[in-house]
Formats: structure tokens, C-alpha cells, sequence
């Protein structure tokens, strides 16, 4: 799949952002875009809807992604494509 295919709102894997949201090109450039970040952090669970944190070897951690919801810039080419599975 070309990159020109892929749609907004697409899910996307780019670096330090495990699960994002392709937004859009920046401006009127072919080859930068913007990447909303979507994971929440390891420490969340979808069944409480609340943090309940994760344990590591000494103890615990929350576990939140402090920039989830946050839009960062990325070249084309450090964008990539979660395939969906049907």
C-alpha cells in the first residue's frame, strides 16, 4: 500500500508512540505529517476505565502516558501502518 493511500484517521505506529492516529499532512508538504497519540499507557484498563496500574520487579508503577492526546510532527517515513486485521 502506497503511502498517498492511506486515509486520515488511520492507526499508526511512529517513534515513542506505540498507537496513534494519523491526522493529516502539515501545510501544504508532501512528506511531513501529524500523528495524534492514542495509547493511554500500560497501567490503563478498558474494563475499569481508570488507571489501575502495572507491577514491575520492585514494586509498582501508574503506568499513564503523560502525552497521550498530544499531536506530534513525523516524517512520512517514520510513520508506520498498523495493518487491521478483518
Amino acid at each position: 500500500m502506497e503511502f498517498k493511500d492511506i486515509k486520515s484517521g488511520a492507526k499508526v505506529r511512529a517513534p515513542n508512540i506505540q498507537l496513534g492516529t494519523l491526522i493529516g499532512r502539515i501545510g501544504t508538504s508532501n512528506t511531513k505529517i501529524e500523528v495524534q497519540d492514542d495509547f493511554k499507557g500500560l497501567g490503563w484498563s478498558e474494563k475499569h476505565q481508570r488507571y489501575m496500574g502495572k507491577k514491575k520487579k520492585n514494586g509498582w508503577f501508574r503506568g499513564e502516558n503523560l502525552d497521550y492526546g498530544t499531536i506530534h510532527p513525523y516524517h512520512r517515513k517514520d510513520v508506520e501502518l498498523i495493518q487491521e486485521e478483518e
